[in-house]
């Protein structure tokens, strides 16, 4: 039986969809459905994956499309997976065979208890850059917001911090939870992926933590979407993907408190960098300012209560928005946040 859907949505991966691959061969590839989706990329990815397709028919398929964007490629994937839990994997990142082993074994289990988990947590690894070309692994850990490893429910958590996001690196869903909310991600747009991070969750109730790195993330790659030149350049993609956000769960109506309190901050997170990739410097501050208030004025318009809330959350604080808008450049979003934004 196959217990863990992995869709890779692949664009302009061919370089790296093979070591994606073979991040889940080196775990033994038993338990795993893999949907590779060639969004509409050149012919090699196609011809990259059909080796892996043809030597393991019964665990890896390869489906090709015309291009649509990462939501369209995801839609597609929620579609066509047969396994009770799904998640993301992109195809310029891995899995760590250890951590994919364990939490293949984790999910195994969880299929012989009842009520079964909405959503498994994980932690996981950035990959980060050393001189000559060597790389270190650092890992990112939800041990001080979960009591415990095993089943958890909101109002058991701690606080998390501003640099702990429940972001794709992190997340396994039930594919029968993302049905049942009939989740569809937008067409045409990058970074919809916060949404598949963000809008499922009020619909959670108990919440498997593992304590393993499961998925690598690596870092400082060119052009890599994280990139906050690259963001700058799809910033429209980036403040429709906040609104839509903001549209598809009204914070105020969240609950458990604890829950509320970490979907405002993730928002905030989300608003931050949309609001400090907006800043202009050439044109000064008091322009800037103006193009944060209009800003504003969209949030306000879906939601009033809640954009109040999150004006006052002070890495909101326009004063602040415009000095990390000069620190930037050349910064990954990751250590931006980080850096900068580090709050009580």
């Amino acid at each position: 039986m196959n217990y863990l859907t992995v869709a890779i949505p692949a664009y302009q991966a061919e370089f790296t969809i093979g070591t994606c691959l073979d991040s889940l061969l080196d775990a033994g590839i038993d338990g795993l459905e893999v949907l590779v989706v060639n969004d509409g990329s050149n012919p090699q990815i196609s011809q990259a994956v059909t080796d892996y397709v043809e030597k393991y028919p019964d665990h890896i398929r390869l489906i090709n499309k015309e291009y649509g964007g990462l939501g369209s490629a995801l839609n597609i994937a929620l579609r066509e997976a047969t396994c009770p839990w799904f998640r993301i994997l992109d195809g310029d990142d891995r899995l760590d065979p250890q951590g994919l082993a364990k939490l293949m074994q984790v999910l195994k289990d969880l299929e012989e208890q009842n009520p079964k988990p909405e959503l498994l947590v994980a932690d996981y690894y950035y990959e980060i850059p050393q001189k000559q070309g060597k790389k270190q692994l650092q890992r990112s850990s939800f041990a001080n917001v979960f009591p415990e490893e095993g089943i958890n429910s909101w109002s058991r958590l701690k606080n998390f911090t501003i640099d702990q996001i429940l972001g794709k690196q992190s997340l396994v869903y039930r594919l029968d939870l993302l049905r049942k909310i009939k989740l569809r991600l937008p067409d045409q747009l990058a970074y919809v992926d916060e949404i598949f991070s963000y809008e499922p969750l009020p619909h959670v109730r108990r919440i498997y933590y593992l304590a393993e790195p499961v998925y690598i993330f690596p870092l400082g790659r060119s052009g890599q979407a994280s990139n906050m030149k690259v963001m700058q350049k799809h910033l429209k993609d980036l403040l429709a993907v906040a609104l839509e956000m903001f549209r598809r769960v009204r914070l105020d109506s969240v609950r458990p408190q604890r829950l509320q309190q970490y979907m405002y901050r993730h928002m905030a997170r989300v608003i931050a960098v949309c609001l400090m990739l907006s800043c202009d410097e050439e044109l000064g501050n008091v322009a800037s300012l103006k193009t944060m208030d209009l800003i504003w004025s969209e949030f306000e318009k879906i939601n009033a209560p809640a954009t109040r809330v999150l004006q006052k959350k002070p890495m909101l604080n326009p004063k602040r928005i415009l000095k990390a808008s000069k620190s930037y450049v050349d910064q990954d979003v990751y250590n931006l946040i980080g850096k900068v934004f580090i709050i009580d």
